[in-house]
């Protein structure tokens, strides 16, 4: 079941990156390149490639492959840590305390979902749940 999902959601940022247009990170939305530079710059983490897909979604590639795809809203709907840990920082304290809840010492949050039932979250110990 695992792996179905997994597989699902590569199948929908890859298509959704198939009718995508490049575009300089420089040229991202104010509220993207904010939320960027908050949660992700002051790690190093850097935008390497920027795409705006057909529905104005978009797709942010960092340099250390992790990805992130934004809404028209301009909102965060998934980030991928490709399996390294992902900032939690701009979560809620009680979506924080849930993940708390459900993990392990040492566990890392590597993929955040947003769906319309809550936050999918992924752990590095493979360990998968929903926050609400």
């Amino acid at each position: 079941m695992k792996k179905i999902i997994l597989c699902l959601s590569l199948l929908a940022v890859l298509s959704i990156s198939l009718f995508a247009r490049p575009i300089e990170p420089r040229d991202l939305p104010r509220k993207i390149k904010n939320f960027l530079d908050e949660h992700f710059d002051e790690r190093g983490m850097k935008v390497e490639r920027a795409e705006e897909t057909k529905d104005d979604m978009y797709i942010v590639i960092l340099h250390n492959c992790m990805s992130l795809a934004f809404d028209d809203d301009y909102d965060w709907l998934i980030i991928d840590g490709d399996g390294e840990e992902i900032p939690t920082t701009f979560l809620s304290k009680k979506e924080l305390r849930e993940i708390k809840d459900e993990s392990r010492r040492g566990d890392s949050v590597v993929k955040l979902e947003r769906t319309h039932r809550g936050i999918r979250v992924e752990l590095d110990s493979g360990k998968e749940f929903r926050v609400e």
